[in-house]
């Protein structure tokens, strides 16, 4: 596998980095002020995907879910894999 990124100082390259090395293909970077960003990789490629935050009845954070293969997005992919056949 071969890999490259014209930006080796951005906090993109050092998620990707971490994301390639690691077992999971994920990493995390502090992108200031104490906030950390993560990255992970996926099966679904580039896209726009649904980010669900839940909090709980005092407006605390719970969970953050990012939905990658609901049935709208894998119906999606099979048409976007049949035009590429066909073309």
């Amino acid at each position: 596998m071969f890999a490259w990124d014209y930006r080796p100082h951005s906090h993109h390259h050092t998620v990707l980095s971490q994301a390639r090395t690691s077992a999971t293909e994920s990493g995390t970077v502090d992108v200031g002020g104490g906030d950390r960003c993560s990255g992970f990789m996926t099966g679904w490629g580039d896209g726009a995907f649904p980010v669900i935050v839940e909090r709980d009845a005092g407006g605390a954070l719970v969970r953050v879910r990012v939905q990658l293969g609901d049935d709208d997005r894998v119906k999606l992919l099979y048409d976007v894999m049949e035009r590429a056949r066909t073309d």
